[in-house]
């Protein structure tokens, strides 16, 4: 259960006691942003599927499912409903890539309307009908208890969310018949009646205790299949949650939680109890990033140094979960996307165990560090006609000594567009500060003077319809922490997604010369923000944030959705940023001392102009609304300022020196 009074940390991940002084808050979404743009998809496909089919569908065994598939809904091969969350995020080191989540948010990615503090049913992960009255390979015959029927799956609380707890839960459930009929007046027969049967559940525990009473981050569950009641043309099984999230005392912390993940679903006739392994080869956890620092840098900065921007190895993590060895070979390939640059790296051929009996690959020998912690083999492309650029990148590993061939791949792009980010650009929970006037502090480093444009931030949207405002800040560097104030433009209004984690894009006023290292952020004023934050990277010593007027570092493992964009310009495209045309605007005298007057401002229909002068460096020195083109400047500093003028809809700009 997620309350707003508490700190939510990931127990296990974030095993630490907080400062006294912690303000720093994460909190569950309140809804999830792609399920609720791909909803009507989704019911156009299910309605696509009923229309070619003549009658109800049927599965036949056997049944099986590892979702590892395009993130969104559960495959509608396969089930019937939408309320699950298929993805890559959650899960905390699954058996393979990609989990079906179940939480408290709806197939619209909305929290439910029952949704409260007192645990209440939640998703639902329904099978299609299955046909259990009969088998039809290799030859048709009839089904029964004595066919030795299991379902198994594996399970794991919260993962890379939040906690289900105690009085939450996850359970399976068998649609059985109950020995009654009723007469179908469509149909004149009669048809058998049947009732849900929960079979096994499991109690909310954070997955740090899972951990300890398991020792493994996903168990494995077999639950056979010997009631006879079991055995028809129909047969559908369910997975369900109970879950319970803040109430309704403070409505922008009511949000998601109470997260289960499901994996590798198996139904099939002639297994048993020790029938715990599956043929396959897998990858799991997080793509991985080729870059030292950060997830994405712009192309001009990796240019200058592009050997200390790598890393000089990345980990894989890669599972056999046969129960027999296999002889594994592991490869990447990078490959320019809209260019010609191509390199391979071959990792060879090496013995790979069970997962049940050693885990992931280690590197723990030559042969298993060249495949689990494989070098990065190139430098990027150095193309000086490009502005950015981006690379795919494919992993592959197979077996081609058995028949059929295992394999599996894991594809991830790298990207040098124009901002730094340390996020893979989904939020997994929400970071928030507590108190008005709290700042909030990024860092990042550029290796070469570059221009800040704007900087974009993906908030989470919240139960709450007030507006929310922040003051838009850019820092120096103080030792290691946020120092002087360079930049701080006010009022800026709190846009939340209206796209697929879209990110939404706040211009400076003026463009910022940086160097060295800098911090992008925002002091929030009378609300508490809520930012996106992704769980599956690691920028926690990037974060810094406010307390009684002190900046400390943040205590969560992870990654804020922020980015600061750099460059000569910005990225065309983007939609919140709105083209303005400046006109050049005419000072004088030029050097001046005293006053300085601008020429072709017209103030004879009583208008007025909002006036902002900056310094070299691009901080705000002077801010007025004035209804005259005569500006004292005498308290400036001696230097070159630019002067931005923004008039009804007409925007000026003009360098002016100061002189003593």
């Amino acid at each position: 259960m997620i309350r707003y009074i508490k700190i939510l940390f990931f127990v296990g991940l974030l095993s630490l006691i907080l400062p006294a002084h912690a303000q720093e808050y994460l909190s569950g979404l309140s809804t999830n942003a792609l399920l609720a743009k791909r909803i009507k998809q989704y019911d156009q496909k299910q309605h696509l599927k009923q229309q070619d089919q003549s009658g109800p569908i049927f599965l036949t065994l056997p049944f099986f499912d590892d979702f590892n598939q395009k993130p969104g809904f559960p495959a509608v091969e396969r089930w019937q409903d939408a309320s699950a969350f298929v993805n890559n995020g959650f899960g905390y080191f699954p058996p393979n890539q990609g989990v079906a989540t179940m939480d408290a948010l709806d197939s619209a990615g909305m929290l439910y309307p029952s949704a409260g503090s007192v645990p209440f049913r939640a998703d639902e992960l329904v099978s299609l009908p299955i046909r259990l009255d009969s088998v039809f390979v290799p030859t048709a015959r009839r089904l029964g208890p004595g066919d030795s029927l299991y379902i198994s799956f594996y399970y794991q609380p919260q993962g890379y969310g939040n906690a289900p707890e105690g009085a939450d839960s996850l359970a399976l459930a068998f649609r059985v018949l109950t020995g009654d009929s009723i007469f179908s007046v469509t149909d004149s027969v009669w048809k058998p009646q049947t009732t849900w049967k929960t079979v096994w559940h499991a109690a909310g525990m954070s997955l740090s205790d899972f951990q300890k009473k398991w020792g493994k981050n996903f168990v494995q569950v077999m639950i056979p299949l010997r009631d006879s009641t079991c055995f028809y043309k129909g047969f559908q099984f369910r997975f369900y949650n109970y879950a319970s999230i803040a109430n309704d005392v403070n409505p922008s912390w009511k949000a998601n939680g109470d997260e289960w993940n499901i994996d590798y679903v198996y139904l099939n006739s002639g297994r048993s109890a020790g029938d715990t392994t599956h043929r396959a080869l897998a990858f799991s956890g997080e793509r991985p990033v080729f870059l030292k620092h950060y997830t994405s840098m712009p192309y001009r900065q990796y240019r200058v140094d592009p050997t200390n921007s790598l890393r000089p190895e990345f980990h894989v993590y890669m599972a056999n979960l046969d129960g027999v060895a296999h002889q594994v070979h592991y490869a990447y390939a990078v490959k320019q996307r809209n260019g010609d640059f191509y390199y391979d790296y071959d990792g060879g051929t090496c013995n790979l165990e069970p997962f049940y009996q050693v885990g992931f690959r280690g590197c723990n020998s030559t042969c298993s560090a060249a495949q689990a912690c494989p070098p990065v083999n190139s430098l990027f492309s150095l193309d000086y006609n490009r502005d950015t650029t981006s690379y795919r990148i494919v992993h592959v590993i197979s077996d081609s000594t058995v028949s059929p061939a295992l394999v599996d791949s894991m594809v991830s792009v790298q990207k040098f567009y124009n901002y730094f980010s340390y996020d893979d650009g989904t939020p997994e929970l929400g970071y928030s500060v507590a108190g008005a006037g709290s700042s909030v502090a990024y860092q990042f480093k550029v290796i070469v003077p570059d221009t800040l444009r704007s900087v974009q931030i993906y908030f989470n949207a919240d139960a709450s319809d007030e507006a929310k405002y922040f003051n838009l800040m850019v820092w120096r560097d103080n030792n290691g922490k946020p120092g002087e104030v360079i930049v701080e433009q006010d009022d800026q209004v709190v846009k939340t997604d209206d796209g697929i984690y879209k990110f939404h894009n706040y211009v400076l006023d003026t463009a910022l010369v940086i160097s060295g290292t800098f911090y992008v952020g925002y002091q929030q004023q009378n609300q508490n923000l809520n930012v996106g934050f992704d769980a599956n990277h690691d920028a926690r010593d990037k974060i810094f944030y406010t307390a009684e007027d002190q900046w400390y570092s943040s205590a969560f493992h992870g990654a804020l959705l922020m980015r600061p964009v750099l460059g000569s310009s910005l990225i065309l495209g983007l939609s919140d940023v709105k083209s303005k045309v400046v006109k050049p605007l005419q000072v004088f005298p030029n050097p001046g001392t005293g006053l300085i007057t601008f020429a072709g401002l017209d103030f004879s229909k009583g208008q007025q102009a909002e006036v902002y002068v900056y310094n070299l460096y691009g901080a705000r020195v002077y801010h007025q609304l004035t209804s005259q083109n005569k500006l004292d400047v005498r308290y400036l500093r001696p230097g070159f300022y630019v002067a931005k003028v923004k008039m009804g809809m007409r925007y000026f700009s003009a360098k002016f020196l100061i002189r003593k």
